[in-house]
This record gives C-alpha cells, structure tokens and sequence, in this order.
C-alpha cells in the first residue's frame, strides 16, 4: 500500500509537532481556520496539466526538500487523488502557516478539487460537478481530530516512533490492525485507562484517519535494506531465542512481506513487532499470560509451556529475550 505511505508523509509534515518547517521556517499553527471550504467550480474542462503549475506553485518546494512525493508526477498525484482533495478542501494543504497557505486562492482549491471529482485525469476532460460538501468536513468535526492527533503524538512520537520505552512505536504498523484496536479502545473491551478516554468519542471516520495516517510513516529510511536484514536475522544462521521464529510465523507475513503465513484478515489482522519497544512487547505479552488482555491465539501461545515454569507461571526471561530480538530489527512500513 505505497498510497498510504507517501500520504503519510504528507500527513507528517502537517502535523508533526516539531517538523512543521521546511517551508516557512517556524512551526504551523494547529488551529484549523473558520473558513468553511468552498464548493468547486464545474462545467469546464480540466487536466493534469491544469492544475500542474498549482502542485508546482504550492507543494513540490517543500515535498522535494522533505522527501515526499513529487505532486509534479502525474504518477505521483493521480494515486493520492482522494486524500489531495479531503486535505485541500478542509485547508490541511498547502501546510497550515505556510507562505503557500496564505497564497492560495479559493479558485485555485477549487481546480484542484474539481481534476479530482473528474477522477483525477491525465488528458482534458469535464469537470464533474459534487454534490457533497467537498472534503474531510463533510464528515468529520476538524479541530477535535487535531487535537486527538496532538494527543497521540505526545506518547507516541510526531513521527510515529515513541521516546518511551512503555509506550509502543505506532509508525508504520498494519493499518488493519491500528483500526481493530482503536474500535477495541472505544468498545472497552480493551481496557487501558488512557485510550480507552481518547477513544471513546471518536466517529469511525477518525478512527480510519488516524490508522491510516500512523499506518502510513515510514519509520525507515532504506525500506528494502531494513526487510532484508530483519529475513536474514530471523531466517538465516545463527543463535536465535527459543520461540522467535515461531513468532516470524505470523508476524513476519505482513512485517518482512515472507512466507510462511499471508495474513490479510480484517477480523484478526497481525501487528508487526519489529523495531517495537522491547518493554511494551513483555508488558502485552504478559497481559495476554493472565488474560487481561483478551485475543484466542494470543492467549493460548501466552500460556504454552516454552512460555511458563513448573508452576505455570510466565517466564519474564524467555519473553525479554524475545522482544529484546525484535525490538533490535530495523522497522520499516509494513503498509507498502
């Protein structure tokens, strides 16, 4: 999903706390403005090339010096269509306290919004008209979302890789799986006093935001160098912890994109633990021993007697050396 990795990357230089600078040279102001978007103009024809000059006006000097997509590249722009126009059209682009915000006009939104209405063309084509409110608004309260992204980087990172050791790495993770838990979080029927408070007002729409904008970082610099040395630790030659590969099984389906197990089940998808915090994978291992925190297979591993002493109760020691293992692999995005 190379879609929600490049439009990570967008998102990150929206919001990120301390990396909103490589355009204005000072940090974006959150608040969103009070202006409701304004509806496109239709009936005229549009292209890529029409709203080209825009994408080189108002985005490419800051996506080329910050490493994101080229808006430039039709074949850069035509697969971010939907996301450029819900960003556009609720004023997250061009970036909140830019030059290039205060630039740009409604009409030129609004170009940009119709090419995509049209289905983002290459060639000339009618503007299709919307009769939906353009944009993110229509579905969702903007300066909540904001703070709730506020919030979540605060404990884990605005760039999605948390300074603590017992809060876990958000960047880059299965997406499907960021969503399951969030609703579990909003449900209850994962308790964790602090999500479960900031979950439980979320619509749907934010929780689908908010997984697709963590699932979406790039937490690794060389994606392709990162997945070879996390095959080659795990299934290469070498000492290895007793039950590590057994864990690979699983979870390096969706983390190194290998054998043996494909796992694209919404209902139960797999989080990656590579480059995870080593202290948080003990800490949820153990929730899994004493059934706190409730998943069958988990539960049932958790319990298993490579995991447990005579007494049948967890060995602390042979889960740290485990997590220890993955926490020491290159992350990377397991979304691409």
């Amino acid at each position: 999903m190379k879609l929600n990795r490049l439009i990570g990357i967008i998102f990150l230089s929206l919001f990120g706390i301390n990396y909103f600078t490589a355009c204005s040279g000072k940090k974006v102001n959150l608040q969103p403005t009070n202006e409701a978007p304004t509806t496109q103009t239709t009936g005229s024809e549009i292209s890529f090339a029409s709203v080209k000059p825009l994408f080189n006006q108002y985005c490419v000097q800051c996506h080329m010096s910050s490493g994101m997509p080229n808006l430039s590249e039709y074949d850069k722009a035509q697969p971010l269509a939907s996301k450029i126009k819900n960003f556009v059209s609720s004023g997250y682009m061009p970036q909140q306290g830019s030059q290039e915000a205060q630039a740009i006009s409604d009409e030129e939104r609004n170009k940009i919004i119709s090419w995509v209405n049209a289905g983002a063309p290459l060639e000339a084509t009618q503007a299709a008209p919307d009769s939906s409110t353009p944009g993110m608004s229509a579905t969702m309260e903007l300066p909540p979302l904001l703070q709730t992204i506020n919030q979540c980087m605060n404990c884990h990172g605005s760039n999605g890789i948390s300074s603590s050791n017992v809060n876990p790495n958000l960047a880059g993770q299965n997406e499907l799986y960021l969503k399951q838990q969030l609703t579990h979080f909003k449900e209850g029927t994962r308790v964790n006093k602090t999500m479960n408070g900031i979950a439980k007002d979320l619509s749907l729409a934010e929780i689908e935001m908010l997984a697709s904008f963590f699932g979406s970082l790039q937490p690794s610099e060389d994606p392709s160098q990162a997945r070879t040395v996390a095959i080659e630790k795990i299934y290469g030659k070498g000492e290895k912890p007793a039950g590590v590969v057994s864990c690979a099984g699983c979870h390096a389906s969706y983390t190194f994109q290998a054998e043996p197990i494909p796992n694209t089940d919404s209902s139960s998808p797999v989080p990656t633990l590579n480059g995870q915090k080593a202290d948080y994978i003990v800490s949820q291992f153990k929730n899994y021993h004493t059934g706190d925190r409730q998943h069958l297979i988990m539960n049932q591993i958790a319990n298993q007697q490579l995991f447990v002493d005579k007494n049948g109760e967890l060995d602390v020691k042979a889960i740290e050396s485990i997590a220890d293992f993955f926490s020491q692999l290159p992350p990377m995005n397991v979304n691409d």
